[in-house]
Protein backbone atom coordinates (compact mmCIF):
# COMPACT_ATOMS: atom_id res chain seq x y z
CA UNK A 1 0.00 0.00 0.00
CA UNK A 2 1.00 3.73 -0.60
CA UNK A 3 0.79 6.40 1.95
CA UNK A 4 0.38 10.23 1.24
CA UNK A 5 1.44 12.01 4.15
CA UNK A 6 2.99 15.31 5.45
CA UNK A 7 6.16 15.16 7.28
CA UNK A 8 6.30 17.57 10.25
CA UNK A 9 8.69 18.63 12.95
CA UNK A 10 8.08 20.71 16.22
CA UNK A 11 10.03 23.52 17.46
CA UNK A 12 11.21 24.82 21.12
CA UNK A 13 8.33 24.45 23.92
CA UNK A 14 7.30 20.93 24.41
CA UNK A 15 10.70 19.26 25.58
CA UNK A 16 10.33 17.60 28.67
CA UNK A 17 13.25 15.46 30.57
CA UNK A 18 13.78 11.37 28.84
CA UNK A 19 12.43 11.99 25.74
CA UNK A 20 13.13 9.54 22.92
CA UNK A 21 14.70 6.84 25.94
CA UNK A 22 12.09 4.69 24.55
CA UNK A 23 13.31 4.74 21.13
CA UNK A 24 16.67 3.86 21.82
CA UNK A 25 16.08 1.14 24.12
CA UNK A 26 13.84 -0.67 21.63
CA UNK A 27 15.12 -0.17 18.26
CA UNK A 28 18.86 -0.72 17.27
CA UNK A 29 18.30 1.87 13.94
CA UNK A 30 17.51 4.90 17.23
CA UNK A 31 20.83 3.58 18.58
CA UNK A 32 22.50 4.23 15.52
CA UNK A 33 21.20 7.55 14.79
CA UNK A 34 21.86 8.81 18.32
CA UNK A 35 25.51 8.04 18.04
CA UNK A 36 25.87 9.45 14.88
CA UNK A 37 24.26 13.04 15.52
CA UNK A 38 26.51 12.79 19.41
CA UNK A 39 29.82 12.33 17.04
CA UNK A 40 28.06 15.57 15.44
CA UNK A 41 27.63 17.57 18.36
CA UNK A 42 30.53 16.88 20.06
CA UNK A 43 32.59 17.57 16.51
CA UNK A 44 31.28 21.09 16.88
CA UNK A 45 32.05 21.60 20.24
CA UNK A 46 28.70 20.69 22.38
CA UNK A 47 29.77 19.14 25.69
CA UNK A 48 26.43 16.64 25.71
CA UNK A 49 25.65 13.98 23.42
CA UNK A 50 22.15 12.79 22.14
CA UNK A 51 21.14 10.76 24.71
CA UNK A 52 22.60 12.61 27.62
CA UNK A 53 21.05 15.96 26.16
CA UNK A 54 17.16 14.30 25.65
CA UNK A 55 17.33 12.43 29.20
CA UNK A 56 18.55 16.06 30.93
CA UNK A 57 16.67 16.59 34.16
CA UNK A 58 18.64 20.03 34.68
CA UNK A 59 15.39 22.14 34.97
CA UNK A 60 17.65 25.45 33.86
CA UNK A 61 19.59 23.30 31.28
CA UNK A 62 16.60 22.62 29.75
CA UNK A 63 15.65 26.29 29.01
CA UNK A 64 18.79 26.95 27.53
CA UNK A 65 18.42 27.25 23.78
CA UNK A 66 21.09 25.26 22.63
CA UNK A 67 20.67 22.35 24.57
CA UNK A 68 16.94 22.37 24.06
CA UNK A 69 17.19 22.64 20.51
CA UNK A 70 19.73 19.71 20.22
CA UNK A 71 17.28 17.82 22.38
CA UNK A 72 14.10 18.18 20.23
CA UNK A 73 16.35 17.79 17.22
CA UNK A 74 17.08 14.31 18.48
CA UNK A 75 14.37 12.96 19.30
CA UNK A 76 13.00 14.15 16.22
CA UNK A 77 15.45 12.85 13.83
CA UNK A 78 15.74 9.61 15.94
CA UNK A 79 11.49 9.19 15.69
CA UNK A 80 11.37 9.86 11.80
CA UNK A 81 14.77 7.29 11.39
CA UNK A 82 12.84 4.49 13.16
CA UNK A 83 9.49 5.32 11.49
CA UNK A 84 10.94 5.09 7.51
CA UNK A 85 13.21 1.83 8.61
CA UNK A 86 9.78 0.35 10.14
CA UNK A 87 7.62 1.06 7.46
CA UNK A 88 10.46 -0.37 4.76
CA UNK A 89 10.81 -3.67 7.05
CA UNK A 90 6.60 -3.99 6.66
CA UNK A 91 6.78 -3.01 2.56
CA UNK A 92 4.57 0.32 3.36
CA UNK A 93 4.98 2.58 0.86
CA UNK A 94 5.57 6.05 2.23
CA UNK A 95 4.17 8.98 -0.12
CA UNK A 96 5.57 12.28 1.54
CA UNK A 97 3.23 15.02 -0.71
CA UNK A 98 5.01 18.04 1.53
CA UNK A 99 7.54 18.26 4.44
CA UNK A 100 7.42 21.37 7.10
CA UNK A 101 8.65 22.54 10.63
CA UNK A 102 7.58 25.09 12.99
CA UNK A 103 10.52 27.35 13.61
CA UNK A 104 13.29 24.76 14.74
CA UNK A 105 11.40 21.87 13.22
CA UNK A 106 12.06 23.45 9.62
CA UNK A 107 16.04 22.90 9.98
CA UNK A 108 14.62 18.85 10.63
CA UNK A 109 12.34 18.93 7.68
CA UNK A 110 15.44 20.26 5.56
CA UNK A 111 16.87 16.96 6.16
CA UNK A 112 13.71 15.13 5.68
CA UNK A 113 13.66 16.88 2.22
CA UNK A 114 17.07 15.62 1.77
CA UNK A 115 18.80 19.42 1.39
CA UNK A 116 21.27 18.34 3.92
CA UNK A 117 22.63 14.93 5.44
CA UNK A 118 21.60 14.54 9.31
CA UNK A 119 25.33 15.05 10.98
CA UNK A 120 25.98 18.27 8.86
CA UNK A 121 22.27 19.46 10.16
CA UNK A 122 22.85 18.34 13.47
CA UNK A 123 26.16 20.64 14.06
CA UNK A 124 24.22 23.86 12.67
CA UNK A 125 21.67 23.40 15.15
CA UNK A 126 23.66 23.53 17.74
CA UNK A 127 25.86 26.60 16.47
CA UNK A 128 22.59 27.99 15.97
CA UNK A 129 21.09 27.08 19.09
CA UNK A 130 24.71 28.60 20.55
CA UNK A 131 24.19 31.68 18.93
CA UNK A 132 20.57 31.99 19.87
CA UNK A 133 21.48 31.80 23.85
CA UNK A 134 23.93 34.95 23.24
CA UNK A 135 20.47 36.98 22.52
CA UNK A 136 18.70 39.29 25.23
CA UNK A 137 16.36 37.55 27.31
CA UNK A 138 12.81 37.75 26.15
CA UNK A 139 9.36 35.54 25.74
CA UNK A 140 6.52 34.70 23.44
CA UNK A 141 3.08 34.80 23.95
CA UNK A 142 -0.07 33.59 22.53
CA UNK A 143 -3.17 35.82 21.60
CA UNK A 144 -6.56 33.61 21.28
CA UNK A 145 -9.44 34.28 19.65
CA UNK A 146 -8.18 37.22 17.61
CA UNK A 147 -6.69 37.49 13.98
CA UNK A 148 -3.84 38.28 12.81
CA UNK A 149 -4.78 41.94 11.69
CA UNK A 150 -6.68 41.97 15.22
CA UNK A 151 -3.48 41.14 17.05
CA UNK A 152 -1.16 43.43 14.87
CA UNK A 153 -3.26 46.26 16.00
CA UNK A 154 -2.88 45.47 19.48
CA UNK A 155 0.89 45.58 19.09
CA UNK A 156 0.27 49.03 16.98
CA UNK A 157 -1.24 50.40 20.13
CA UNK A 158 1.03 48.88 22.11
CA UNK A 159 4.46 50.14 20.15
CA UNK A 160 2.92 53.69 19.73
CA UNK A 161 2.75 54.02 23.67
CA UNK A 162 5.96 56.95 24.28
CA UNK A 163 6.39 55.24 27.18
CA UNK A 164 7.76 51.98 26.71
CA UNK A 165 10.90 52.20 25.06
CA UNK A 166 10.55 48.35 23.86
CA UNK A 167 8.75 47.45 20.83
CA UNK A 168 7.39 44.02 20.47
CA UNK A 169 6.29 42.35 17.07
CA UNK A 170 3.93 39.70 15.42
CA UNK A 171 6.25 36.61 16.12
CA UNK A 172 4.03 33.29 14.71
CA UNK A 173 0.58 33.40 12.17
CA UNK A 174 -0.30 29.91 14.43
CA UNK A 175 -3.71 29.83 13.07
CA UNK A 176 -6.84 31.94 11.78
CA UNK A 177 -7.77 32.61 15.52
CA UNK A 178 -3.90 31.97 17.23
CA UNK A 179 -1.03 34.21 17.26
CA UNK A 180 2.30 34.74 19.52
CA UNK A 181 3.38 37.93 19.86
CA UNK A 182 7.16 38.09 21.10
CA UNK A 183 9.91 41.13 22.46
CA UNK A 184 12.58 41.08 25.26
CA UNK A 185 11.35 39.82 28.91
CA UNK A 186 10.24 43.69 30.39
CA UNK A 187 8.05 44.28 27.23
CA UNK A 188 6.48 41.38 27.55
CA UNK A 189 5.41 41.27 30.95
CA UNK A 190 4.24 45.02 30.43
CA UNK A 191 2.23 44.03 27.25
CA UNK A 192 0.60 41.30 29.34
CA UNK A 193 -0.62 43.62 31.80
CA UNK A 194 -2.06 45.75 28.41
CA UNK A 195 -3.31 42.64 27.54
CA UNK A 196 -5.36 42.09 30.90
CA UNK A 197 -6.16 45.80 31.31
CA UNK A 198 -8.36 44.86 27.74
CA UNK A 199 -9.38 41.23 28.97
CA UNK A 200 -7.48 39.71 26.10
CA UNK A 201 -7.12 35.78 26.48
CA UNK A 202 -3.60 35.42 26.22
CA UNK A 203 -0.70 32.60 27.82
CA UNK A 204 2.79 32.72 27.95
CA UNK A 205 4.70 29.78 25.47
CA UNK A 206 6.49 27.43 27.80
CA UNK A 207 9.98 26.37 27.16
CA UNK A 208 11.07 29.89 25.53
CA UNK A 209 13.40 32.24 27.05
CA UNK A 210 14.50 34.03 23.57
CA UNK A 211 12.62 37.03 21.73
CA UNK A 212 12.09 34.30 19.09
CA UNK A 213 11.46 35.33 15.28
CA UNK A 214 11.94 38.95 16.06
CA UNK A 215 14.27 41.56 15.05
CA UNK A 216 15.73 41.38 18.47
CA UNK A 217 17.42 38.10 16.93
CA UNK A 218 18.68 39.63 13.54
CA UNK A 219 22.75 40.46 15.57
CA UNK A 220 23.26 36.30 15.14
CA UNK A 221 22.22 35.95 11.39
CA UNK A 222 25.98 37.55 9.79
CA UNK A 223 27.64 34.64 11.93
CA UNK A 224 25.18 31.84 11.26
CA UNK A 225 25.34 33.07 7.43
CA UNK A 226 29.40 32.38 8.08
CA UNK A 227 28.58 28.97 9.13
CA UNK A 228 25.91 27.76 7.15
CA UNK A 229 28.37 28.63 4.13
CA UNK A 230 30.92 26.02 5.18
CA UNK A 231 27.88 23.15 4.31
CA UNK A 232 26.76 22.02 0.97
CA UNK A 233 22.78 22.06 0.20
CA UNK A 234 20.49 20.56 -2.53
CA UNK A 235 17.55 20.88 -4.30
CA UNK A 236 14.70 19.47 -1.79
CA UNK A 237 14.04 16.35 -3.21
CA UNK A 238 10.12 16.49 -1.62
CA UNK A 239 8.35 19.88 -1.69
CA UNK A 240 9.90 21.64 1.24
CA UNK A 241 7.96 24.83 3.00
CA UNK A 242 9.36 27.79 4.31
CA UNK A 243 8.89 29.32 7.75
CA UNK A 244 9.49 32.95 6.90
CA UNK A 245 7.58 32.99 3.45
CA UNK A 246 4.75 30.21 4.00
CA UNK A 247 5.20 28.84 0.74
CA UNK A 248 7.81 26.01 -1.23
CA UNK A 249 11.89 26.23 -1.43
CA UNK A 250 12.25 27.97 -4.82
CA UNK A 251 15.71 25.78 -5.73
CA UNK A 252 18.53 25.54 -4.10
CA UNK A 253 17.75 28.95 -1.79
CA UNK A 254 18.18 26.91 1.63
CA UNK A 255 20.46 28.92 3.04
CA UNK A 256 18.18 32.27 2.64
CA UNK A 257 15.78 30.75 4.15
CA UNK A 258 16.86 29.34 7.34
CA UNK A 259 18.40 33.02 7.58
CA UNK A 260 14.90 34.56 6.92
CA UNK A 261 13.51 32.71 9.68
CA UNK A 262 15.66 33.53 12.77
CA UNK A 263 14.30 37.27 13.15
CA UNK A 264 10.62 37.08 10.73
CA UNK A 265 7.25 36.11 11.45
CA UNK A 266 6.90 32.53 11.14
CA UNK A 267 3.76 31.65 8.84
CA UNK A 268 2.60 28.65 10.23
CA UNK A 269 -0.88 28.91 9.72
CA UNK A 270 0.26 29.55 6.12
CA UNK A 271 2.10 26.41 5.62
CA UNK A 272 -0.85 24.27 7.22
CA UNK A 273 -3.22 25.49 4.64
CA UNK A 274 -0.52 24.87 1.45
CA UNK A 275 -0.08 21.29 2.88
CA UNK A 276 -4.15 21.18 3.29
CA UNK A 277 -4.48 21.83 -0.32
CA UNK A 278 -2.09 18.55 -1.30
CA UNK A 279 -4.62 16.64 0.57
CA UNK A 280 -2.48 13.83 2.49
CA UNK A 281 -4.01 11.32 4.34
CA UNK A 282 -2.12 11.71 7.63
CA UNK A 283 0.28 14.27 9.24
CA UNK A 284 2.98 12.57 10.57
CA UNK A 285 4.12 14.73 13.48
CA UNK A 286 7.83 13.43 14.88
CA UNK A 287 9.25 13.66 18.42
CA UNK A 288 7.14 16.15 20.81
CA UNK A 289 4.80 16.81 18.97
CA UNK A 290 1.59 17.46 20.79
CA UNK A 291 1.40 21.08 20.95
CA UNK A 292 2.11 20.96 16.98
CA UNK A 293 -1.14 18.60 16.94
CA UNK A 294 -2.66 20.78 18.94
CA UNK A 295 -1.72 23.62 16.58
CA UNK A 296 -3.03 21.49 13.44
CA UNK A 297 -6.49 20.42 14.75
CA UNK A 298 -7.92 22.49 17.58
CA UNK A 299 -6.47 25.91 15.67
CA UNK A 300 -6.50 24.79 11.82
CA UNK A 301 -9.26 22.36 11.53
CA UNK A 302 -7.24 19.38 10.58
CA UNK A 303 -9.37 16.05 11.62
CA UNK A 304 -7.96 14.55 14.97
CA UNK A 305 -7.81 11.15 13.06
CA UNK A 306 -5.31 12.58 10.57
CA UNK A 307 -2.81 13.72 12.66
CA UNK A 308 -0.44 11.18 13.94
CA UNK A 309 2.80 11.83 17.11
CA UNK A 310 5.05 9.81 16.61
CA UNK A 311 6.98 10.35 19.67
CA UNK A 312 7.06 7.15 21.50
CA UNK A 313 8.25 3.70 20.63
CA UNK A 314 4.16 2.80 20.99
CA UNK A 315 3.12 5.24 18.43
CA UNK A 316 5.32 4.01 15.81
CA UNK A 317 4.25 0.20 16.57
CA UNK A 318 0.64 1.14 16.62
CA UNK A 319 0.59 3.19 12.51
CA UNK A 320 2.95 0.45 11.15
CA UNK A 321 0.14 -2.48 12.24
CA UNK A 322 -2.46 0.24 11.03
CA UNK A 323 -0.57 0.26 7.41
CA UNK A 324 0.81 -3.72 7.38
Amino acid sequence: MSVRVAYIFPGQGPQYSGMGHDLIEDYIEAQHVAQTISRAFIQAGAPFNAESVMRCGDAPLLERTEYVQCAVFSHATIAFEVFKSQAASACVQIDPVITFGHSLGELMANVAAGTIDRVDMAQLVFQRGSLMQKAPDGALLNIERMSRQEVLRLVTAFNSDTSQEEDIYLAISQGPKLNAVGGLKCAMAKFARFLEEGAVEFRFTTGVAKPLHTPYMSAIIPDFRGILTTKSFQAPSIPLLANATGRPYAGEAVIENLLSQIDSEVKFKDLVDHAKRLEPTLYLVFGPGIKIKELLTTYNGIEESRVRVLERSEDIRSLISEFA
